[in-house]
Formats: structure tokens, C-alpha cells, sequence
């Protein structure tokens, strides 16, 4: 879905007013009815719904009996009930990279990289690698090593998720996993694997005592290779309660990586 420039100006007045009145609702219980007959932000946000009747989009010409069900006398509840699929046709109108986030980043460059590094081996999501580029950067981690077929930076899709970051961390290219493993392992690193394996250590029972430290993340649908397995010093997983047993793997990694930070501050 893409709205033309037109379309994009009327959904942001209809999105702004939105949030003005809801900024001055009166205190008191969502579910009450006020009388906003007389409260102009909310007759004109009427009128700018109404007018979507010439919308160039469907998608948002089809929102204009919305209008209808706004009524002078409205609760709180009610409103927010009306106005959250322009909300949401406002979010879907955006991409995540169209509007990145600066204010209140720290500086130019990362003040004490920690040590960790990450191994990632044959990921096919672009946008999974994205991830791991992103949170690496809040974490501080000293290297991204990318082996088999996992994309790069040099990709678009991985560009465009990794928000800015895919040029603050550095990374890369080794050609097979177990020979990043051996390569650190050398630099005195303890190679932990992130894997729903047999004998793999429940995150909420794992102490990371060694530092350095690597993580190695497998493959989304089929996980680390055999010979990968053979040749890290721990596996750990993630205890979950769901049918599904395991996380997507950007998602895992946060998780793991950020318990691994908060014991490590621990010990400084």
C-alpha cells in the first residue's frame, strides 16, 4: 500500500488533531461520554474524515464512514475506537527506515566496546541480519563475523533494518563457521551457541564467566550445522512456554546477549 503525497497530507492532519484532542480530554472514566460539540479540533477532524469521500487511495476513502460514528457526545473509548484504523493506515504508510531516530543518540562512536563478538551463520533474512546489526550497535559488541551465505551490509533489505548501524559495527566475511570458531577460540574467546540442542544450558541457569565471549546464531529454519555444534564450548537456549521452541533468532539474540551484558557490568 503507497498513498500519494495528497492522501499522506490529509492522513497526517486527521493523525495530528487525532492526538491534539486526546492530549485535552477531560480526567475521569474512559467509558463516560463529554459533550465536544463545541470543541473546534474535533469538529474539524470531523470534517477532514468526511472529506476523505475524495481520497485517491481506497484505503482511506473507505475510513470516511468513520465520521459518522463520531458523535458530539463521545467517551474516550469510543473515540479511540474510531480513529485507530487511521492510526494504523499511518504506520503501514511508513517505513521503519523513512524516519530514523537521532535525538538523544550518544555521540559519535561507541565509548568501550564490550567483549563480545557474534557469529552468524547462513541466515537468509536480510532484514534478520538488519537486526542483529542494530542491537549489536547497543550493545557495543566488538565484531559481527558473517559466514556461509548470510547477507551482508551490502544488501538493501539489511541496510534498511540495521537503521544506520550497518557502518558503526565492525564486521566480516569468513567462509565457514567452525573456522571462526577456531580463529577466536585462538584470541581467547569461549564460543557459546544459541540452540534448542539436547544439551543446551537454560538461559535463566547460565553463567557467562569467561569474557571474552562469541555467540554463535544458526540458520532460521534449520539451526547450526552439525560440525558447528561439535566445535563451540556451550550451547545455551531460552526456556519458553509456548509450542513454538524457539524465538526468531534477532529476537533470541537480544535477549541472550543483554543477560550476558548485565553479568558482565556485574563483575566490573
Amino acid at each position: 500500500m503507497s498513498l500519494g503525497p495528497r492522501d499522506q497530507t490529509k492522513l497526517a492532519r486527521i493523525v495530528q488533531l487525532a492526538r491534539e484532542i486526546e492530549l485535552t480530554w477531560p480526567s475521569g472514566n474512559r467509558h463516560s461520554d463529554v459533550d465536544q460539540s463545541s470543541n473546534p479540533r474535533y469538529q474539524e477532524l470531523k470534517r477532514e474524515i468526511a472529506a476523505c469521500t475524495d481520497a485517491e487511495t481506497e484505503s482511506l476513502s473507505r475510513l470516511t464512514k468513520a465520521a459518522a460514528h463520531l458523535h458530539d457526545q463521545v467517551s474516550l473509548a469510543h473515540f479511540f475506537a474510531c480513529l485507530v484504523p487511521f492510526e494504523r493506515l499511518s504506520s503501514r504508510a511508513l517505513r521503519d527506515d523513512e524516519f530514523l531516530v537521532e535525538e538523544g543518540d550518544g555521540g559519535d562512536k561507541v565509548a568501550d566496546r564490550v567483549p563480545l563478538k557474534l557469529i552468524v551463520e547462513n541466515l537468509r533474512s536480510a532484514f534478520n541480519v538488519g537486526a542483529l546489526f542494530r542491537t549489536s550497535e547497543c550493545l557495543g559488541i566488538s565484531e559481527i563475523l558473517l559466514c556461509g551465505y548470510t547477507p551482508g551490509p551490502d544488501d538493501d533489505k539489511t541496510m534498511r533494518t540495521a537503521m544506520g548501524t550497518a557502518a558503526m559495527v565492525p564486521w566480516r566475511r569468513v567462509d565457514r563457521t567452525r573456522t571462526a570458531c577456531e580463529e577466536l577460540r585462538k584470541e581467547g574467546y569461549k564460543i557459546v551457541a544459541l540452540e534448542t540442542a539436547a544439551n543446551a544450558v537454560s538461559l535463566h541457569d547460565f553463567k557467562f564467566t569467561a569474557a571474552p565471549l562469541a555467540f554463535v546464531l544458526g540458520n532460521e529454519r534449520f539451526g547450526l550445522e552439525g560440525d558447528t555444534l561439535q566445535a563451540v564450548d556451550a550451547v545455551c537456549r531460552i526456556p519458553v512456554r509456548g509450542i513454538k521452541n524457539s524465538m526468531n533468532v534477532g529476537v533470541a539474540f537480544g535477549i541472550t546477549a543483554f543477560e550476558w551484558l548485565r553479568q558482565y557490568e556485574a563483575k566490573l
